[in-house]
């Protein structure tokens, strides 16, 4: 709108970032983001698809703007023992995956979901359409306690599922082949009030949670962070070779790198 020519390098298959690959399509229709996307590419907009960014001299030497768009694609661990057994996957990993259109099977499985965000929810919600027989939500403190929005705890009741309140998960129990088995949550009970928040406080010893080795569990551990690990990665920061250009007006939240080039003159 301004003049640029702007090239977009994305580097998944689709454009959209987190409202594509963090944001469930039931939640937000992909037919309404793609119309939405197509409109910014009818501004002229260039993309180039599947285009991780490594390196960013390359793009400093052939823009005169380079404006970083790198979204939370990552996510952060737990840090509980058993966390790295098949079958436990992040909440990041599996919504990329149904973003993708390549959602998993859990048919027949039961499917616990540690945390009490919208993003638990997001997950919960999605395991419930990937075909799961039982979807369980665990959080350490009350419901009333959870950052979710009021409707999206409902959505996943009313969807069937599961939410197991004041139980924070110790530990992940893994069989011979290193599969998830089960998981072990400590009970809790709500304690004293420390910065206007109640903190839970464990009353009893860890115990064993459903544990059914016979059946294939599938934990899913939740929090997101920015991929950001350095200058060379595709997750480094902005930088701008010369402030007469504006940043790409064009990014929809994902790509490693959006460039933008001062037109040249007619």
């Amino acid at each position: 709108l301004m003049g640029h020519d702007v090239t977009v390098f994305e580097a998944r298959k689709h454009l959209g970032g987190m409202l594509r690959y963090g944001i469930p399509n039931y939640r937000l229709p992909r037919r309404l983001l793609d119309q939405e996307i197509q409109w910014i590419l009818d501004c002229g907009i260039h993309v180039e698809l599947e285009c991780p960014i490594e390196d960013l001299r390359p793009l400093r030497d052939g823009f005169d703007a380079v404006y970083l768009a790198i979204g939370a694609h990552g996510d952060n661990r737990l840090g509980l023992p058993g966390e790295d057994s098949a079958g436990v996957i992040s909440a990041v990993e599996m919504l990329r995956a149904v973003g993708d259109g390549n959602a998993p099977d859990f048919t027949g499985k039961r499917v616990a979901v540690i945390g009490g965000g919208n993003v638990a929810m997001d997950v919960a919600r999605s395991a419930v359409r990937c075909a799961a027989e039982k979807v369980t939500i665990l959080y350490r403190r009350r419901v009333a306690d959870m950052t979710a929005q009021d409707e999206e705890i409902a959505g996943a009741q009313a969807e069937g599922c599961e939410l197991l309140e004041l139980h924070a998960p110790v530990r992940i129990q893994a069989d011979e082949r290193g599969h998830v088995t089960g998981v072990v949550v400590q009970p809790q009970i709500i304690g004293g009030l420390k910065r206007g928040v109640r903190r839970p406080e464990p009353p009893m010893p860890a115990r064993s949670w459903w544990n059914a080795t016979w059946w294939p569990w599938l934990l899913v551990r939740l929090s997101r962070a920015t991929s950001s690990r350095g200058r060379a990665s595709p997750a480094s920061g902005a930088a701008f070779r010369r402030p007469r250009t504006a940043p790409s007006p064009a990014s929809t939240g994902s790509s490693r790198a959006a460039t933008a080039r001062a037109a040249r003159p007619r």
